[in-house]
Order: C-alpha cells, then structure tokens, then sequence
C-alpha cells in the first residue's frame, strides 16, 4: 500500500560547505535563489562545456544541469535539468527533482516540471520532410512524492505534453492530436533513481497519409552512484504519403553521461 510520508527536505538545514564540481570541463557556479525552496541554498554547480544556467544556454549543448547538493543531517541532492528551445534558448521546459538519501536508502522525493520548448525542428530531420516537437513540462499537484513500504521505494509524478507536426516539401501536412502523458521518477534503495518521459503516438490513414512518433527521453544515475548521471534524448519519426513516400527521420537529441565530482 502507498503510503504518504513526511518529506526530509522540508526540515530547515544548515547548508554544507563543500565544492561540487560538475563533469571533467567545467565548473560554474549558480545563483541558488535558482534552488527549490524546500532546499537550504547550499553548493551550487552546473554542468556545460563554457557554463550554463536556467538564462545561459552552452554552445555546443541543447540541455544544462543546475542544483545544489547538501550533506547536513542526509544527502541531500536537487537537480534540475533545463531543456532549451532550439530557436528561442533562453526558453526551456525543466524537469526538477528534490532527493533525500539516509543511509543509502530514499528518504524523500519531490518532482516539479514547468515550461514548454521545441527540443526538434526541421534541422534533425530529413530533407523532404519537416518536423517540429514541442515539449511541455508541468507539476502533478504539489510535486510532492509517495513512499511504499513493501518495497522501500518512493516515487513522484510529472506530466509531460508533446505537440508534434510535420510538413511536406515546405507546406503543412499533418499534425498529431495533442499528447499528454503522466510519468513517474523512482527512487530506490542503494542510490538508483530514474524517471523515463517516452512516448509513441500516431495518426492518419495506412493507406493515404499519417505521421507516427517514438520520442524518448530518460534521466538516471549509473551503476548504483549518485555522483554520474545519464541523459538521453531522441525523436524517430515516420511520415507517408501514398505512393509519394514513406519517411523514417530520426533526430537523436541527446546522450550525455556526466559525472558530479566532489
């Protein structure tokens, strides 16, 4: 049975000291106003090749991670990762996660999103055929996740939207109905946490015209250590138009592992 259980972040704490470093090529500290305000403004680190911040897209990375990190009573992480939008960055859709860990088992889970940015356009797919995907992220009520006992694991809820659309030698073509998904972030005991916002849909007509998308984007720390993280992010698409063609383009967005060094 779900139980609820009263979160570890709540209580006040005094903010630790120590210097968070993020990946081997960079270190750029953030304003920790940026923090969760269930947070202690604590160490603040980001991860970019020249820096970045929630205003501050890096050069060669469509994503930045931000937060802070605290040892004060448990280990405390907060890690926001901000997807930018490929024509108008500073925008982004964000995915914020709020981690308690005590003994090397989950003490507390909160998972806020918010904002909404083209992670795909045209310029990751194919000549003959354009495309655009519009990612929206929003909180599932107060962000505020869920113990379970049975398997010592907590669990949090986001909702994740997609519009997605298509063109065909430069004019409109089809658009896919509105996508609206609940996902859910698990964390568990020994340092394993994930969250996986994929989705498929498809419309049209098999034997005239319609479009189909497998997008996937997922985030988890690697091999049981909360200090690397994994982010991966893709776009496969098919498009047709009987007897004209029949288009698979594939955007792979990205696919980073970064380590957070102490």
């Amino acid at each position: 049975m779900i139980q609820s259980k009263e979160y570890l972040f709540i209580s006040p704490v005094v903010p630790s000291t120590t210097t968070l470093v993020v990946g081997p090529d960079s270190l750029t500290k953030v304003d920790a106003s940026n923090a969760s305000p269930r947070l202690p403004k604590g160490v603040e680190y980001a991860r970019g090749d020249k820096g970045c911040s929630k205003d501050k897209k890096a050069k060669e990375e469509p994503f930045c991670v931000v937060g802070t990190f605290d040892f004060t009573d448990a280990l405390k992480l907060s890690v926001t990762t901000y997807l930018f939008d490929l024509e108008d960055a500073p925008k982004s859709t964000s995915l914020h996660f709020d981690m308690a860990i005590k003994n090397s088992a989950p003490a507390g889970l909160n998972v806020t999103g918010g904002g909404c940015a083209k992670v795909a356009d045209k310029k990751e797919l194919d000549d003959i055929v354009e495309g655009a995907v519009v990612l929206c992220t929003e909180t599932v009520g107060d962000g505020v996740g869920k113990y379970d006992p049975t398997t010592g694991d907590w669990s949090a809820d986001l909702l994740v939207k997609a519009f997605v659309e298509a063109k065909a030698f430069g004019s409109d073509f089809i658009t896919l109905p509105a996508i609206s998904k609940v996902v859910t972030a698990r964390m568990g005991p020994n340092y394993d946490f994930g969250v996986d916002a994929s989705f498929e849909e498809s419309t049209g007509d098999e034997d005239d015209k319609g479009m189909s998308i497998a997008f996937d984007l997922t985030m988890n720390n690697k091999d049981g250590s909360i200090t690397t993280w994994e982010l991966n992010g893709a776009a496969k698409f098919r498009v047709w138009w009987d007897p004209f063609f029949d288009k698979h383009p594939e955007a792979k967005l990205f696919s980073r592992v970064f380590d957070l060094k102490l």
